[in-house]
Formats: structure tokens, sequence, C-alpha cells
């Protein structure tokens, strides 16, 4: 399975739209590859930390978020911030 975090090169300037992300991914069950547009201040908050894409690559035993601050990136455990996702349990094993 592989996650990708993209911004264009216009992010974070004062073009119109320019901050918009992909989140580009497939599917662990058919392989099948999906792409997901966002918007807000994480595509230009991305671009300012140095970031063009970042790409994900393999599973995780249980549901995790990725922290980054400057050139650190780790995974963190979602239970530490108290959201329970049972339903993902059928997918991660």
């Amino acid at each position: 399975m592989c996650l990708a975090l993209t911004v264009g090169p216009l992010a974070g300037t004062a073009a119109q739209s320019a901050s918009r992300w992909f989140a580009i991914f497939n599917t662990p069950l058919t392989g099948t590859y999906f792409r997901s547009v966002c918007g807000g201040f994480s595509g230009a908050m991305l671009k300012f930390m140095g970031y063009d894409a970042i790409v994900v690559n393999g599973r995780i035993k249980k549901p995790a978020y990725v922290w980054i601050h400057e050139e650190h990136v780790e995974f963190r455990d979602v239970t530490a911030l108290g959201i329970n996702y049972k339903w993902c349990k059928r997918t991660l094993t």
C-alpha cells in the first residue's frame, strides 16, 4: 500500500487556489488507485516546511497519524488523542 501527500509548485504563494494538496493512495483490498483534493492551510504549511511530497509505503498494525515538526517526522498512535477507531481493525488485519 502506498500513500502520497503532494503539493503544487505554487503552494504557499499568493496565487489563487494554489495551496491545494492531494492525497493519492491505493486500497489494500483491491489495489485500486484513488485521489482526494484538499484545501485549507495544510498545503501551504507542507510547502513552508520544505516538503513537496510525503510518500508512505507499507502498513501499520494500528491506526496512527503522521506528526511533522521541522525535519522530524514520526508516526504516533491515535489512541493518545482519545480517538477510538474500532472500524479500522477489520482493514488493518
